[in-house]
């Protein structure tokens, strides 16, 4: 795929969490935007629409008027200063997980999705697909993100009529620093 480039700016010494979740939410939206596209060799296939709405990020609310949500959660593991072994050259490094949730609540029969099992094992099967995908992660890793492991979508249970896949990968941050 060849999306334009990430419009948010690459992580530095003052990034927060919120330029982060900016910078997945940018990424995610340019995948899952209704278009024709493959991630690596795969076939071609039509990616669904998950408006930037129905994106949540450390929150617990979910937009109920969405199809499908995801829901994107950050647990860092800390940061790190690291000498590059260029003189004068520093950079920091922060560690996370991420919990990607995939929930939908769409009833039986429905003509795009099928059922909400369905829509949502394929909502998390392409995240996880992307995560897996060099090719899928190069604008990340421009901005300095690094997704370096994408476990498999586990079901989750959830309440009833409401369906939820968790989908996890670790996150390596790394930004110059100056001396």
């Amino acid at each position: 795929m060849s999306a334009p480039a990430l419009k948010s700016p690459p992580i530095g010494e003052l990034t927060t969490k919120l330029d982060i979740y900016t910078l997945l939410a940018e990424w995610v939206t340019q995948w899952f935007d209704g278009t024709w596209k493959a991630v690596g060799s795969s076939a071609v296939v039509e990616w669904p629409l998950i408006l930037p709405a129905a994106l949540r990020f450390d929150v617990s609310t979910d937009d109920q008027t969405q199809a499908v949500r995801i829901r994107c959660v950050l647990a860092s593991k800390g940061s790190v200063d690291r000498d590059s072994g260029v003189q004068s050259k520093r950079f920091e490094e922060s560690e996370s997980v991420v919990a990607w949730y995939v929930t939908s609540a769409i009833p039986d029969g429905d003509a795009k999705w099928g059922n909400a099992a369905a829509a949502t094992q394929k909502v998390a099967g392409m995240l996880t697909a992307i995560f897996r995908a060099p090719e899928a992660l190069y604008q990340l890793r421009q901005k300095g993100i690094k997704i370096y492991y994408s476990g498999d979508p586990v079901a989750i249970p959830s309440s009833e009529g409401v369906q939820m896949q968790q989908v996890l990968c670790r996150l390596r941050a790394q930004w110059n620093i100056s001396n």
